[in-house]
């Protein structure tokens, strides 16, 4: 299934390289990035914590909504 594949695939370049996506919004308290899947295209806005190597997915959105997500 395409969506999958290219979710998984996405979600491999962000364990290897978790600061690889855009800075989407960036406070003081926290910074999203957003990852764009070129195939299906979606949009992955993640957090990544450098110390403990986490990503955190906060949404999964389709370019066509136009505007972001509300984060």
């Amino acid at each position: 299934m395409l969506v999958v594949d290219e979710f998984e695939a996405a979600a491999e370049r962000l364990r290897i390289a978790p600061l690889s996506g855009a800075i989407y919004h960036q406070t003081a308290f926290r910074s999203v990035r957003r990852l764009l899947l070129p195939r299906i295209r979606y949009h992955i806005y993640y957090e990544a914590y450098e110390a403990s190597g986490l990503v955190r997915i906060v949404a999964f959105w389709h370019v066509a909504r136009r505007r972001g997500p509300r984060l």
